[in-house]
């Protein structure tokens, strides 16, 4: 099961360490940069495979709003806990937690690489929390000017802007 068999954080000669900076975490590709079809983990069959995403009347279903200029997937052994509610009273939405990486890469379905965590985004989706964690590719060129959101407006300025602007109207 790419959710709950591969391990959240790289391992790098023994266990990695819970506090590390920068952080560095394992992501599993669901959505590849460039590709409209919404694939993710089914986290309600056997092993979890990643597949394409059904809607009302079992149609496959694809992002609507422009391709996504972003790898789109999910971190290994997370889970949203719709029985821990936000300080705004919103549940989990009993899914692993999303992750969008910048880098320049285009990562393939099902595809895990190591990332470096620059911040998040946390979002009500359906009146669900759905936080969305933004991170770059190790061995992206960029990886090491990048260690936070702030520094995204330094070296890829617009990139938070169309980043928020892409969530608030994909569905």
């Amino acid at each position: 099961s790419p959710w709950h068999d591969l391990p959240l954080y790289p391992v790098t000669g023994g266990a990695a360490p819970l506090a590390t900076r920068p952080l560095l975490i394992n992501f599993v590709c669901e959505v590849p940069r460039g590709v409209t079809h919404k694939f993710e983990v089914q986290t309600r069959l056997p092993w979890n495979p990643i597949m394409q995403d059904r809607g009302p009347g079992g149609q496959p279903r694809h992002h609507t709003y422009g391709v996504p200029f972003f790898n789109y997937g999910m971190l290994p052994r997370t889970w949203e806990d719709p029985a821990k509610k936000s300080a705004g009273g919103y549940p989990g939405d009993n899914d692993p937690l999303d992750v969008i990486e910048i880098g320049a890469r285009v990562c393939l379905v099902g595809e895990m690489i190591t990332l470096k965590v620059l911040g998040g985004f946390e979002l009500i989706d359906q009146s669900e929390l759905d936080y969305k964690i933004i991170a770059i590719d190790v061995s992206d060129p960029l990886a090491s000017q990048l260690d936070s959101a702030a520094d995204l407006q330094v070296r890829l300025p617009g990139m938070l802007p169309q980043l928020t602007e892409w969530l608030k109207n994909y569905k």
